[in-house]
């Protein structure tokens, strides 16, 4: 059975906690580990040939996820070409406090340089530019809904394509989110049970992740715009570099236990926030749940 489900993001909204939901129902399966082959810089090899995805399924549904999928046009019509009548499930999230989240997950993973939240102010400004860190440019422009949105309805029916909110996924009247999306994908609806772990959640740390970088180098390797991070299996590792990394790893652990998340200032919020602010606007007319405390919450700050 050939993939018939993406679930494309958005990118920190919530994409591993709707891929454990959806995997509580009788008739889905989706992989629980993130797909990268429609960005995979090896692509062009494939030749068109996907068996590899192609798995004895014995459900209705049978799904990928990706969060990235959602922010690159390219990799959408890859999707498209080769599974174009494929429904696509899309969470958004407050796009100030992604982007938020995006900068720390960036930096966790060494792909943009640690430096404290006041550089987010910088970061925005319609003056930046640094094109050697791509990674950069996906933090702001993966936060860019409505724009995106234009892409994906010039690529796919609109009728295969369901836009949920990140909060109401996670709200206690989730039932009534997880029942629509289990008709728009023609399934019966079941009641879910609540994760008994809480949501993923990046350390707000830059010193944490500024110290990382010592020895993240012998993990993980980058792509040439410094967009992606690829992680080096760790039997794939040299002896000495998992020595080097066991012992930086326990020493970050020990040095960071009690620290605490970096403030994250209502000036920051708010000149994030004015980013966004137009997108926001333009997203509130194509999509069916309220989103105006993603402006009247820094109107104020």
């Amino acid at each position: 059975m050939n993939p018939n489900l993406f679930i494309m993001g958005a990118q920190k909204s919530g994409s591993t906690f709707l891929t454990f939901s959806l995997n509580q129902h009788p008739d889905i399966s989706i992989v629980s580990l993130e797909d990268k082959t429609f960005e995979d810089p090896e692509y062009e090899s494939y030749n068109g040939d996907f068996s590899h995805l192609d798995k004895i399924v014995s459900k209705k549904i049978y799904g990928l996820s990706r969060p990235n999928y959602f922010g690159e046009k390219k990799y959408q019509k890859r999707i498209k070409e080769h599974f174009p009548d494929s429904k696509i499930i899309i969470s958004l999230r407050d796009p100030t406090k992604r982007a938020v989240s995006a900068y720390y997950h960036y930096m966790k993973y060494g792909i943009i340089p640690a430096k404290s939240p006041n550089f987010l102010i910088e970061l925005f400004s319609k003056e930046f530019d640094n094109p050697k860190y791509g990674g950069y440019s996906d933090i702001k422009g993966y936060g860019l809904y409505h724009s995106l949105l234009q892409n994906i309805y010039q690529l796919f029916d609109k009728k295969n394509v369901k836009i949920v909110k990140f909060d109401d996924l996670i709200s206690s009247n989730s039932s009534r989110i997880f029942e629509n999306i289990f008709k728009f994908l023609d399934l019966e609806n079941i009641e879910l049970s609540k994760p008994q772990k809480k949501l993923q959640k990046s350390q707000y740390n830059y010193k944490r992740y500024l110290f990382n970088n010592i020895y993240f180098h012998k993990k993980y390797e980058y792509d040439s715009k410094f967009k992606k991070m690829y992680s080096l299996p760790y039997k794939e590792m040299s002896r000495y570099n998992q020595i080097y990394f066991n012992i930086f790893t326990k020493i970050s652990s020990v040095l960071f236990e009690n620290s605490k998340d970096d403030i994250i200032s209502k000036e920051i919020l708010r000149y994030i926030n004015r980013f966004y602010l137009e997108d926001i606007k333009k997203l509130k007319t194509i999509v069916d749940f309220d989103i105006d405390e993603w402006i009247e919450n820094y109107r104020d700050l």
